[in-house]
């Protein structure tokens, strides 16, 4: 029985995995419990769990931060919990952190052992409490990025052990993806092929055993794909991945190159497996996409305006504001230029952010969390690490061809605007780093249509309901 088949028909409403804990415990176990597939971002959550056992030193009375390190305490591992606690909560003071806000964190490199071990003890706490939130209802999803590939693998892990129903790749081709996950269950190690530029096989070795010392019993997550061409969901279709997420342009985030118009519903049926759409479907509604032969939907934008995303709530009700206020319309641009990734971005522009350019050029270009960067091989046949986003003179030191710099005055750090989307920005002496908001092109009109149904404020259950009519 396919993952999908466990829940019923008409809840077959997926929330995306979103920026950095956009989409967190709170809106993926919210979204199971009504019966749907809550996806967690896996992107960055080792940071995002260092940040919050600092938060929770801060506070100790916040409830929700008490959960994080409730759950992180569950862990199969103890040794490993006590050295994270240890770095930051117990011991976590302002001679830890200097003139920031957070205590720095080891970069994720190929073969960094203690970033492996956040990134695995992240996506686990997370996965855990959707779970819990969710009380045995619907399907919890882990989400990644194929762009940092140094984060599939520990993500992978971490949400094997916290019993994930679905692990989701996108941003890349997750071709190694079903493999991985049957080697990390079934044998208990595994490897991933990392991006190196100028050394096609590179490979990470991965233990199961390392974090799982204490047997705790283990089972495969189903193997989902994110595509946008049906050449890459052909060959996805061949190396076991058991469903194809068919995300169109009108999507937030990541949108993948393409050339010539997106293929209908009906090329990627040709495939026999299960068709999830997202980008611009909420208002055409989870029976309609059924009508026409797919499985299920996923909604992104809505939810990540809800009472329950991890968007900072300030952030959220600002961006909320533009979208109400009809005499100034929020606008969403599709960016070639902004993510150092080279994909085109969706960009919400919302005031304060680096949507806008001088907030961009303001930022003095620093690379601290250096999840973006890409492995490229150095003159002395050793490994080294470069992003478009660092300090420019950095940059161009490490790269052979000019074309390599094209627009990269343009380019923004995704790392650090996300987490201060999150609320989690990075503070050195008096400046924070600013948020940076992705939203899908249609999310004013599927807003306005939400407000309309059920008035504001906008919930997870409120989204749930008006996308499965």
């Amino acid at each position: 029985m396919g993952a999908l088949e466990r829940i019923d028909h008409d809840k077959r409403v997926v929330c995306g995995g979103m920026g950095v804990d956009i989409s967190g415990w709170k809106l993926a176990g919210e979204v199971a419990r009504l019966g749907g597939v809550g996806t967690i971002s896996a992107t960055g959550q080792g940071d995002v769990l260092a940040r919050r056992l600092t938060q929770l030193r801060r506070d100790p009375d916040n409830h929700e931060l008490q959960l994080v390190k409730d759950s992180l305490e569950t862990f199969p591992n103890p040794s490993m919990v006590d050295r994270v606690l240890d770095k930051y909560h117990e011991h976590v003071s302002s001679e830890d952190t200097g003139e920031r806000r957070y205590r720095p964190t080891q970069q994720p490199r190929i073969g960094a052992l203690e970033a492996e071990m956040l990134q695995v003890l992240g996506t686990y706490v997370q996965a855990d409490l959707a779970k819990r939130r969710a009380g045995g209802r619907g399907l919890v999803a882990v989400n990644t990025l194929g762009k940092i590939p140094r984060m599939v693998a520990p993500s992978a892990i971490g949400a094997i052990l916290a019993g994930a129903d679905v692990f989701v790749q996108g941003a890349g081709v997750p071709d190694q993806v079903p493999q991985l996950l049957t080697d990390l269950t079934v044998t208990g190690g595994g490897r991933y092929r990392m991006d190196v530029a100028g050394l096609p096989d590179v490979y990470q070795e991965y233990s199961m055993e390392r974090y799982n010392l204490n047997g705790v019993p283990v089972a495969r997550p189903e193997a989902w794909g994110i595509v946008s061409r049906t050449d890459v969901a052909k060959r996805l279709a061949q190396v076991g991945i058991e469903a194809l997420v068919i995300e169109s342009a009108q999507a937030g985030g990541h949108n993948a190159p393409t050339s010539g118009p997106e293929a209908p519903l009906a090329e990627y049926l040709e495939f026999g497996l299960p068709c999830i759409v997202a980008g611009g479907v909420a208002q055409k509604g989870l029976s309609a996409i059924q009508a026409e032969g797919g499985e299920a939907i996923q909604i992104g934008s809505l939810f990540a305006l809800s009472n329950e995303s991890g968007m900072d709530p300030m952030l959220r009700a600002r961006t909320l504001r533009g979208i109400i206020n009809q005499k100034q319309p929020l606008q969403v641009r599709q960016d070639e230029h902004i993510s150092p990734t080279g994909f085109p971005f969706q960009v919400a522009e919302v005031a304060g952010t680096v949507s806008q350019a001088e907030v961009l050029q303001e930022r003095s270009r620093v690379c601290d969390l250096a999840f973006l960067t890409q492995g490229y091989k150095k003159k002395d046949g050793s490994i080294g690490y470069r992003c478009p986003a660092e300090p420019i003179e950095q940059f161009e030191r490490k790269i052979a061809s000019p074309i390599l710099a094209r627009n990269i005055g343009e380019r923004a750090c995704l790392c650090n605007n996300l987490f201060a989307a999150a609320g989690l920005a990075q503070r050195r002496g008096e400046y924070e780093e600013p948020a940076l908001v992705t939203l899908g092109s249609t999310v004013e009109a599927d807003v306005m249509a939400v407000a309309r149904a059920y008035k504001l404020p906008i919930t997870a259950a409120k989204v749930f309901e008006f996308v499965r009519r």
